[in-house]
């Protein structure tokens, strides 16, 4: 064996050694090892080496599974192999986080946060503000977190504002590291929102840290109530989205209660710690109105014995033997001498706080326009119930669930019902397609549809049913609608109720018939309705004359006198109608009432029976109308114009899958305003008569070919002879 072989033999054991031993080391899976044959050697000769599980790699030439480490040892020491290695056992990411203290952080298994990580929400492009003790940020499981660069010092004489990380009681790192350590960096803990950027505000001070001795100019006016109230307002002009603060005071103040209803009313979310007495006590500021106060529940679901239990309580959440990150692991003041050294159990609900905050800023990152009364809706209907029946004083709404929140944010639909006017909506219709439901994932609002309504103006949506408020034609995105409760047999429930949207017209006309144009037929009054509702008529112009004793109103409906309409060859014309608010203009047309038409459909086989049979499809015609749409579904039918004793097959072409028949196509039957007649009836009196025959000879004479000929062409040649004489004499003696 030469030198050169020898060294590659002996790095490739090295090399090999070397791997399994760092795999031994560090509890990394395998299953056999994959090897690559060296170029000199074949799959036989590997076999031949040493009988044992050796199977190739498939689609990959020369490289090969072997099962156990003497014959890898083997295979070197004979040449066989370039390089070997173990047979990595992969996982699936995105099951759990890879930060190694994840196991033990039982508090994001009871709020199923699985699911949350599994989505990829991580509060990106949401600021979170944390109004506390400031936040150690040097810490390796901080590195890399987004801080907002207007965190803030708001203790000492306002010279510092740039120690908010001068930390003195850990209380602040402790509940920023609940929210936004970060998450799948192999070290540490994992966090519910890591993604957020974390704007730090300190507001509380210490005098035990051994790292930050007390200075009056970095912490003197720790916990003051203007300092609080300095830091809401601050957190609420400068961009925070969401809010903690697990600080509070069993006193009441009115500047508190004003600053949260300050930032409350912008939009953002507040959560709160609901104090740690154990009492029902309440504490500020958790329960001033539109806060989030947040109880804490221990591993086995149950109320943890300090946390409050009062009507400041909305939900709870895992607040007892927390794992976070600390400063001061001992709670002495001695600052932690390595990394590992800081992660420590805490427990109150200072720290079941941070945990609905996160979630909090998981919703903003989904929909921004929540506020704090819609997230406590969503809490309210994904929280899972482990008190009395919905909701009570000990745990509020539940037990916050990741995985539901989830859902109610990007999955559910959310009803939208539309109310068009009165109680039947009289006259108004819905477009044919329309969102009757919402997300909360959306992007930008929900577009409304525009109903129409004759002789109104469509103004736009109201929220309340008097249309006392002002008319909308979108929805904001983060609009909900209300929290509706249910009991089923002692079951509680929670539900989003539908919104409920009202139209708003203003009147712009009248409202007429079903069309704008109106077909009057000789021989009546003209009846058309209207709806004029603070809109009073106030003329009609008939072809520009304006009328007067010609018609009347009747409540609604406008009548045309018959003896005046009478008075119009037959045509189109136009009516206007002038009212205070608005104008509407009506296409008449005046056509014949006679003669009238039937159009028979009759199938193959009833031809000959024509007059019996019940015809399939029958409209009625007037002489003004060219052609006629007919769509019926009987096989081998054929449509007939009948009148009297006349039956005529008509034409037909097919478009569109309607079947149309022109009525008039062969010029027999061309318009008039004279009436079609009986044959022979020549003067349209019913019977016939010598008077009847004496016009037909006229006719004759005259070469008359208008309509008339179809009452007198009684063999229905297209021409006027002596035989259609003769036949109608015959009709006369007969």
């Amino acid at each position: 064996m030469n030198t050169r072989k020898l060294k590659a033999i002996l790095l490739i054991l090295a090399t090999v050694a070397m791997l399994f031993t760092t795999v031994h080391a560090s509890d990394i899976e395998y299953d056999g090892y994959i090897v690559k044959l060296s170029d000199s050697y074949s799959f036989f000769d590997m076999l031949s080496a040493k009988e044992t599980d050796i199977e190739p790699v498939d689609y990959m030439d020369g490289f090969y599974v072997v099962g156990d480490k003497s014959t890898v040892d083997m295979l070197a020491l004979d040449g066989a192999i370039e390089y070997a290695e173990p047979n990595y056992i992969f996982e699936l990411l995105g099951d759990i986080p890879n930060d190694p203290y994840y196991s033990y952080q039982w508090t994001l298994d009871m709020i199923n946060y699985s699911e949350l990580y599994k989505s990829g929400y991580s509060g990106s492009g949401v600021t979170v503000a944390v109004i506390d003790s400031g936040a150690d940020l040097s810490h390796s499981d901080f590195n890399g977190i987004k801080i907002s660069k207007l965190s803030k010092n708001f203790l000492g004489d306002g010279t510092h504002a740039d120690a908010y990380m001068r930390d003195q009681q850990g209380h602040g790192t402790f509940v920023t590291s609940q929210i936004a350590a970060v998450t799948d960096n192999g070290i540490g803990i994992a966090s519910i929102a890591s993604g957020a950027e974390i704007m730090i505000l300190r507001v509380a001070a210490g005098k035990n840290s051994d790292k930050f001795v007390y200075d009056a100019a970095y912490d003197s006016k720790s916990l003051t109530l203007s300092t609080i109230c300095s830091a809401i307002r601050y957190a609420a002009d400068n961009g925070a989205d969401v809010i903690n603060i697990s600080i509070g005071s069993a006193t009441n103040s009115t500047a508190l209660s004003g600053e949260i209803k300050y930032a409350t009313d912008k939009g953002i979310i507040v959560t709160s710690a609901a104090g740690n007495k154990g009492t029902t006590v309440p504490y500020y500021p958790a329960s001033c109105e539109n806060v989030i106060g947040v109880g804490s529940v221990s591993s086995d679901g149950t109320r943890s014995s300090f946390s409050q239990y009062n009507t400041s309580v909305d939900a709870v959440a895992p607040g007892n033997s927390v794992v976070g990150i600390s400063p001061y692991p001992n709670e002495d003041g001695k600052w932690y001498t390595s990394a590992d050294d800081a992660y420590c159990y805490g427990s109150g609900t200072s720290y079941s706080s941070p945990v609905v905050a996160a979630l909090a800023v998981i919703a903003k990152q989904i929909n921004p326009a929540l506020d704090s009364e819609d997230f406590l809706s969503v809490l309210a209907i994904t929280s899972k119930d482990a008190g009395d029946g919905g909701y009570d004083v000990k745990y509020g709404y539940g037990i916050v669930d990741a995985k539901e929140i989830l859902s109610a944010l990007t999955e559910r639909e959310y009803a939208i019902n539309y109310f068009l006017c009165d109680s039947n909506g009289f006259g108004a219709r819905m477009p044919d397609e329309y969102a009757d439901s919402y997300k909360l994932s959306k992007n930008g609002a929900t577009v409304l549809p525009i109903p129409t309504r004759k002789g109104y103006k469509f103004e736009g949506w109201c929220r309340l049913a008097d249309l006392s408020d002002n008319a909308i034609t979108s929805l904001d995105c983060g609009t909900l609608g209300a929290l509706a409760k249910t009991n089923t047999d002692g079951v509680v429930s929670y539900s989003i109720e539908p919104i409920d949207l009202y139209a708003k017209w203003s009147p712009s006309g009248c409202l007429y018939a079903d069309e704008a144009e109106y077909d009057l037929f000789v021989g009546g009054d003209m009846a058309i309705d209207m709806i004029i509702p603070e809109n009073n008529l106030r003329t009609v112009r008939f072809d520009g004359l304006e009328l007067a004793d010609e018609c009347s109103l009747n409540g609604s409906t406008l009548v045309i006198k018959e003896e005046f309409l009478g008075g119009f060859p037959v045509g189109k014309y136009t009516l206007e109608f002038v009212f205070e608010k608005g104008s509407a203009t009506l296409a008449l047309n005046i056509v014949d009432s006679t003669p009238e038409y039937t159009v028979t459909a009759i199938t193959e086989g009833e031809i000959c029976d024509r007059f019996s049979s019940a015809a399939i499809y029958d409209v009625k015609v007037y002489a003004n109308v060219a052609s006629i749409s007919v769509d019926f579904s009987a096989e081998n039918a054929f449509v007939y114009l009948i009148y009297g004793d006349f039956m005529k097959l008509l034409d037909s072409n097919t478009a569109d899958g309607m079947v149309t028949y022109t009525v008039f196509s062969d010029g027999v039957y061309a318009v008039s305003d004279k009436p079609l007649v009986l044959y022979g009836d020549a003067n349209s009196d019913g019977d016939i008569t010598i008077i009847d025959t004496v016009r037909i000879l006229k006719r004759v004479a005259d070469n008359t070919t208008n309509l008339d000929v179809a009452a007198s062409d009684c063999n229905m040649d297209l021409c006027l002879s002596v035989l259609d004489v003769l036949s109608s004499l015959h009709i006369l003696l007969n």
